[in-house]
């Protein structure tokens, strides 16, 4: 087994990312993964490496050369020492408000490349990114702002949530209020929205709270 090999897998234990995970932030497919990090592919493509060091935040030099990769005090990189840059963790990919409704379903390695964006700051795994539609959360959540929601993550008062409502085919955004003795409630911010409160009950499922927003620039 090469370094490169042993090195790829104690990144994978110390994060505990399985092989598809790591292929999905690395935009690889699983079985790319598997053949680099058992060693049965003797001379790995460059490209696919750097896109395997990229998803831990790290450097091609890094991966191939370093013995102690766990070690953040300092990043190889050929013969140069350098100070770690800010980790990258991998990737949220866009899927549609109606395929959040069932993230099983969905095949996160057929997500197109461009539709794959950056995991901010403490955002699970298993972090997907959606598009706002409607103004339902303006101004906090405006129309085409890109929300990402973790579904591992529990809800507090005033979060984000995306939740679906039984007889819907689509996911709905709205924000976590906490109701002391009765169903948690769900809150439309746009002050001039009709009907802004929606009860946690059983007619609603709780997909996942909203972690992190960007806002881009329109054409």
């Amino acid at each position: 087994m090469s370094l490169l090999s042993d090195n790829i897998r104690r990144l994978m234990n110390h994060y505990g990312y399985s092989e598809a995970e790591l292929g999905r932030m690395a935009g690889l497919t699983q079985p790319t993964v598997h053949r680099i990090v058992t060693g049965e592919s003797k001379d790995p493509r460059p490209g696919n490496i750097e896109k395997i060091a990229a998803a831990f935040g790290t450097t091609y030099g890094n991966l191939k050369h370093n013995p102690n990769v766990l070690d953040k005090s300092t990043v190889v990189d050929g013969d140069a020492i350098l100070i770690p840059s800010p980790q990258m963790r991998g990737y949220a990919p866009m899927i549609s408000w109606e395929e959040v409704c069932d993230l099983k379903s969905v095949n996160m390695e057929q997500i197109p490349k461009n539709q794959l964006f950056p995991l901010p700051p403490g955002a699970g795994v298993n972090t997907v990114a959606l598009q706002v539609r409607g103004e339902s959360m303006a101004p906090r959540y405006d129309d085409g702002t890109i929300v990402f929601m973790d579904p591992d993550a529990t809800p507090r008062h005033g979060d984000g949530v995306v939740f679906s409502q039984t007889g819907k085919v689509e996911a709905s955004l709205k924000q976590f209020s906490e109701n002391p003795g009765g169903h948690p409630l769900l809150k439309a911010i746009n002050p001039s929205w009709p009907e802004p409160w929606i009860a946690l009950d059983d007619s609603c499922k709780l997909l996942g709270v909203i972690v992190g927003a960007l806002w881009l620039r329109s054409a």
